[in-house]
């Protein structure tokens, strides 16, 4: 399923609405904010490029943090455990990873 299709589908696009969300151009038309779009043919103004760079690069450490995330295997894999379970199992993820970044050894 499409990233766009999943936001709304699934209800996050309800739950995010009174906050501000950084999209990709796939989600363009769902209500978050997403990169200008170059106009075919055309070109962008330097406020556009200066937005899209600054856009990119908050979202940069999102997409960063989520391809860390899948290199567990629980999450790459994609998950096929009961739906209910679902949040323990990220929260124990996220536990585990930054134990493995930040704890110092004896």
């Amino acid at each position: 399923m499409h990233d766009a299709r999943s936001f709304a589908t699934t209800g996050l696009a309800a739950v995010l609405a009174d906050r501000a969300v950084l999209a990709d151009l796939g989600f363009l038309g769902c209500g978050v904010a997403t990169p200008v779009r170059k106009p075919p043919g055309g070109k962008l103004c330097e406020l556009e490029k200066a937005n899209n760079r600054a856009h990119a690069s908050v979202r940069a450490a999102v997409e960063r943090t989520i391809a860390l995330l899948k290199q567990w295997k629980v999450l790459g894999a994609g998950y096929r455990g009961p739906l209910a379970r679902f949040p323990r199992v990220i929260r124990t993820v996220v536990a585990l990873e930054k134990f493995r970044i930040y704890e110092k050894p004896l």
